[in-house]
């Protein structure tokens, strides 16, 4: 079968209130609350959270391909997809291509999935501001 089969999605748990921001940047901000990555989230983790989500009821055997997207990748040189396989118990024979630094690399992994072999598309990203720092 060819096109999209299923899809997951996975948002953090924590909420940030958008009137502390304004309390503390002084600028305005829209109203209601945030949703703010725990300390121990990364753009890894909550993709996986996604793909568990996605993967509910499928047979996680017949996944052949994982594209990964992100712009807030963890890791400078190490790939993050077999992490990934591991995380989601996935056969070892799962290919895998990331696909980052730019603001279409969902949509570039999306249109880059081979649709004769069951591609798992995950993209995430997790905003990490500066230590004591306003970013």
């Amino acid at each position: 079968m060819k096109g999209i089969i299923s899809y997951g999605a996975y948002v953090p748990y924590r909420r940030l209130q958008r009137n502390k921001i304004k309390e503390f940047f002084g600028t305005p901000v829209f109203s209601g609350e945030k949703a703010v990555a725990g300390f121990d989230e990364d753009s890894i983790s909550m993709g996986v959270e996604a793909a568990l989500d996605c993967l509910g009821g499928l047979d996680k055997e017949a996944v052949d391909a994982i594209y990964f997207a992100t712009t807030s990748g963890p890791y400078r040189e190490k790939s993050s997809v077999p992490t990934m396989v591991k995380a989601l118990d996935l056969k070892k024979s799962v290919q895998g291509i990331e696909a980052a630094h730019s603001l279409r690399a969902g949509t570039s992994a999306m249109i880059g999935a081979d649709l004769e072999r069951r591609t798992l598309v995950i993209a995430a990203d997790c905003r990490i501001g500066g230590p004591g720092g306003t970013e």
